[in-house]
């Protein structure tokens, strides 16, 4: 399917003047064709810009144009912000934003007004004067080995009295690849079954279309063997290696929904597919993996975003520890 395609629906929707929305479709198209971003992300900026041109709607009274963003004063970015602040801009339904919301929303409308910038359309350094808050360092949290061992065990043993069926095949194959090889779930559910051509290594592609191969253990080589054994349909080259009920591309809320199904009551960390991930890399720190291989595994751009599983993994290791000695 064709990205910009898919996102038509996310576009169409987005109040303003004609201008104002033109700009955004040709802002969006250039996200996907030139700076290669994923589709989350280009949906995601999609809906902040529908939040802003709402924002312009209520504060100046009239749609939102390209002539309002050049007019556009300090006092109105300022107003922008305490719109965001306390969700008034079509989104939170005047609750409070979280920081990490406002950061992405301002983010989305700082690009808007630099692509519109270059294409010689706007012209307002006030835009790029704006600052969101900062966010606090948060260590990710990682499931004990023993844990993990659990959850899988959870998903790939049948209830009494039932088989299991493709679908918990499918599951237990796409949980194996977040744990055994740092999978993103957005990175799983996008393979295809030639990205298995290679025996021991998978072909991934992850943030900006950037592609990274990725070896497998053998537990994850046999859940992928599995899954491929049951799987319906026919394993074409370019056909998606993961399927749902209607045979096609599994969404990723049904992982989410299952992963989150699998909660230990001991436990009282939620299992997200992102903390099978952080388990991940956790868990080769502790067993000696350096720094920069763990960065290739994960597929991070900078070695500073790999760097903070550095201070996660002495955290897990105080937390096991101190388990130890209670006992």
């Amino acid at each position: 399917m064709n990205p910009v395609t898919s996102i038509e629906g996310h576009i169409l929707d987005i109040p303003g003047a004609d201008d104002y929305r033109a700009a955004v479709r040709e802002f969006m198209t250039y996200l996907v064709s030139e700076r290669r971003s994923s589709l989350a992300t280009v949906k995601g900026y999609a809906t902040d810009l529908r939040h802003f041109a709402t924002f312009i709607q209520d504060h100046f009274g009239e749609p939102a144009s390209l002539q309002i963003l050049r007019e556009m004063q300090p006092r109105d970015f300022r107003a922008l912000l305490a719109a965001l602040h306390f969700g008034r801009t079509g989104t939170g339904k005047g609750k409070q934003l979280s920081n990490a919301s406002r950061r992405r929303a301002l983010a989305a409308v700082r690009s808007l007004f630099r692509h519109l910038a270059k294409r010689e359309l706007v012209s307002n350094p006030v835009a790029q004067g704006m600052r969101g808050p900062k966010l606090p360092v948060t260590i990710p949290r990682a499931l004990s080995v023993g844990s993990m061992m659990e959850k899988i065990d959870a998903i790939s043993t049948p209830a009494e009295g039932r088989e299991l069926g493709w679908e918990d095949y499918r599951d237990t194959a796409i949980i194996m690849l977040l744990y055994g090889a740092g999978l993103r779930i957005s990175e799983a559910i996008s393979l295809n079954c030639g990205d298995l051509s290679r025996q021991g290594v998978i072909q991934v592609t992850g943030k900006g279309s950037k592609e990274r191969e990725v070896p497998i253990i053998a537990a994850v080589a046999d859940a992928l063997k599995a899954y491929l054994a049951v799987r319906p349909g026919i394993e074409e080259y370019d056909a998606p290696l993961f399927l749902g009920k209607k045979l096609k591309r599994l969404d990723g809320r049904r992982v989410r929904e299952r992963i989150a199904s699998l909660r230990d009551v001991k436990d009282l960390t939620v299992a997200t597919p992102h903390t099978l991930r952080h388990s991940f890399a956790t868990h080769l720190l502790n067993n000696g993996v350096d720094i920069r291989s763990l960065q290739l595994l994960l597929g991070h751009e900078k070695l500073k975003t790999t760097q903070i599983y550095t201070s996660a993994s002495t955290d897990f290791i105080m937390r096991e520890y101190e388990k130890a000695m209670r006992r």
